[in-house]
């Protein structure tokens, strides 16, 4: 809430918004275009979070994140390995600096892998996930969230 932020996508959805252009360039676009967005209107930013918008509960993990990467002034990127082992490449706080270079490197981020982005990021560090990293990929997982949240949120008017 203490940051500024915005939102990569092509449907207008009442906040902070940019979008690769031409939409739908995949997840290295659209993190240039976030990028960029940033850039423009921070010229001095440190540090870019990226989160993806299928993990809901996301935005949670962004203080262990930036402990890890305050805490190795070599790392240009920290990223969460969630629970399960998995090492979620799009959840992580970037050096502007480490995140600048790879796409000077990269050249065109349309239909890029992140995992090439990655790889030019100079050192990459971890920080163990929560949970609070987990995406919902299919309907019925996203069902299932907002099933769960839902409850979450009437349990605790109820404890109030």
């Amino acid at each position: 809430s203490a940051t500024d932020y915005v939102v990569v996508s092509p449907r207008e959805l009442g906040l902070p918004l940019t979008c690769e252009q031409p939409p739908f360039g995949g997840p290295v676009a659209g993190i240039h275009a976030g990028f960029e967005y940033l850039l423009h209107r921070h010229p001095d930013l440190e540090f870019i979070a990226t989160l993806p918008v299928d993990a809901p509960d996301s935005p949670q993990i962004l203080p262990r994140l930036f402990a890890a990467i305050t805490a190795d002034s070599s790392a240009g990127v920290a990223l969460i390995r969630s629970q399960d082992g998995s090492l979620q490449n799009l959840c992580g706080i970037w050096r502007t600096s480490a995140l600048k270079n790879s796409f000077d490197q990269l050249g065109s981020p349309r239909n890029q892998s992140v995992r090439r982005l990655l790889a030019q990021a100079g050192r990459i560090i971890e920080a163990e996930g929560t949970g609070e990293e987990q995406d919902y990929d299919t309907r019925q997982e996203a069902d299932a969230y907002i099933s769960s949240a839902s409850e979450n949120v009437r349990r605790a008017k109820l404890d109030h």
